[in-house]
């Protein structure tokens, strides 16, 4: 591999990132590194760009331009991930000695919160959701699980048609592969039973391993979750997604209760640190456990 100009480089580690990373990733990676060369071409006031060029104080110098330009600090640390893979995949195949996006400072992560969804105007919403026809018990089944187990999108997507059996529970596999039982209330249960029968008719004699269906007999698509979900929800004020209903699942138990490391077991969070982002209390929460709690209250 002795061609050392950046725009061939970067083909070829795409054509290696494919066989190995996702498809999102793999356009997300070239997505960056595209991004990159744009800001090498004005910054050197070159029109070739080759590898050589490319040295740490030019990488720290598109980060300041990210930042002042006001990129959020997630989209810096995915240019800093999707840089340091390249010039790794560059320092395996002898093309450069060091990776100089290597241990780059990585922005504060802003700690963000979906919108609050307070408990009345949740159960209102989910009481209206239709179940007419197959797709209506479908999405209305996908409503209640987000909502009454916590699951995170991807989880939801990749459930089997075995991890559910019928009882309280639902298996789980959740980031790191790691599998849980989360359990499920009678609104989900009920609403999972009531879409079970009709999900063949989705299906339409085809045949799938997947819990949730679409017509052509794979799993739900993301988008449409995700676009079905902000439908649903759209009395709600604010930035609106599935994992909205995840953060209303954890909030809500908190407020009734419930201790965080049993939080952290249903959410299938590593760590109590993950956990504590969902426990945000409003003014009048806090003199409510004030009052409670304090002997002098």
């Amino acid at each position: 591999m002795n061609e050392t100009g950046l725009l061939t480089l970067i083909q070829k580690f795409k054509d290696f990132a494919s066989e190995v990373y996702s498809p999102n990733t793999v356009s997300s990676y070239l997505f960056d590194l595209r991004d990159y060369c744009r800001f090498m071409i004005d910054y050197k006031g070159i029109d070739e760009l080759k590898i050589e060029i490319c040295d740490r104080l030019s990488i720290r110098s598109y980060l300041a331009n990210l930042h002042r330009r006001n990129y959020q600090s997630s989209s810096i640390t995915r240019r800093i991930a999707s840089l340091s893979c390249f010039f790794d995949y560059l320092k395996r195949y002898g093309i450069i000695e060091y990776n100089p996006a290597r241990d780059l400072p990585h922005p504060k992560k802003a700690q963000s919160l979906p919108p609050m969804i307070g408990e009345e105007q949740l159960n209102r919403i989910m009481d209206a959701l239709p179940s007419e026809n197959a797709v209506q018990k479908r999405d209305r089944a996908v409503m209640e699980l987000f909502y009454g187990g916590g699951l995170r999108l991807a989880e939801l997507i990749n459930l089997k048609i075995n991890d559910f059996e019928g009882g309280n529970f639902i298996r789980v596999l959740g980031k790191g592969s790691k599998e849980r039982l989360a359990p499920l209330g009678r609104r989900a249960i009920e609403a999972l039973n009531d879409y079970l029968p009709a999900r063949q008719e989705i299906l339409k004699n085809k045949f799938s391993e997947y819990l949730f269906v679409s017509g052509r007999g794979n799993h739900m698509e993301r988008r449409y979750i995700q676009r079905m979900v902000k439908r649903n929800l759209e009395a709600v004020s604010g930035e609106l997604s599935p994992h909205s209903l995840r953060h209303a699942f954890a909030t809500h138990l908190l407020r009734k209760g419930a201790e965080l490391p049993v939080i952290q077991e249903l959410l299938g969070h590593q760590n109590l640190t993950a956990t504590q982002i969902y426990t945000h209390f409003v003014p009048s929460d806090l003199l409510n456990i004030y009052k409670s709690a304090h002997p002098r209250a």
